[in-house]
């Protein structure tokens, strides 16, 4: 009988230990999955503002080319014309942002999809001049600009970049003294480009 006992008591305790064991693996798994959750929503967090910042971005130059047609004056009808096709391709880029922002609601997945092609950055950079020149005028900025001469190829997503540059050209123009002249430069050399933008605004705190 004594023998009996232990056996099952034996048991009982490897049958206890198999369940802590269980329990926690299965803890240890959902610590995980709360941990990519967590990440998940943060990643999602900071997706969404960045949206909401380029979103922000072409209004403001949708605004201005729209009050620049309004004002008419002097411009010809080429002009105009410039002005309506820049209008356009704003209207598609907030529409491709849109369409990320439906993407990432339907999906259970953060992952952006880029269209990459191979380009040239100065014409990329150009499409995002464009704009900022707009956001210049109404902010009494001016823009200098230096381009290294050539090509500059290179393999992206044109749009995506164009609104990178952008959004480094909104900020300068945002946060520069007035009458002040922005400095922006494409560098390309040795497979590698550096797009510097500078502007004589207050110092930020370290």
């Amino acid at each position: 009988a004594a023998s009996r006992l232990e056996a099952q008591r034996a048991a009982l305790l490897e049958v206890q230990a198999g369940l802590e064991n269980e329990v926690s693996r299965r803890t240890v798994e959902l610590e995980d999955a709360n941990t990519r959750l967590q990440k998940l929503d943060h990643m999602r967090m900071l997706f969404l503002a960045d949206i909401g910042h380029e979103l922000r971005t072409p209004l403001t130059v949708l605004r201005g080319e729209a009050e620049i047609a309004l004002r008419g004056g002097s411009r010809t009808v080429e002009e105009h014309r410039d002005t309506l096709e820049r209008i356009v391709q704003l209207c598609q880029q907030m529409t491709r942002l849109v369409e990320d922002l439906l993407f990432l609601a339907r999906a259970e997945v953060d992952a952006i999809r880029f269209d990459m092609q191979p380009l040239d950055l100065h014409d990329v950079l150009e499409i995002a001049l464009a704009d900022a020149q707009v956001l210049a005028e109404e902010n009494g900025v001016r823009i200098n600009t230096t381009m290294a001469p050539g090509s500059c190829r290179a393999e992206g997503d044109a749009g995506r970049l164009s609104q990178a540059m952008l959004i480094a050209l909104d900020n300068a123009i945002k946060y520069a003294d007035p009458g002040a002249t922005i400095q922006v430069s494409l560098a390309c050399a040795d497979g590698m480009a550096v797009f510097r933008v500078q502007n004589p605004g207050p110092e930020i705190p370290q």
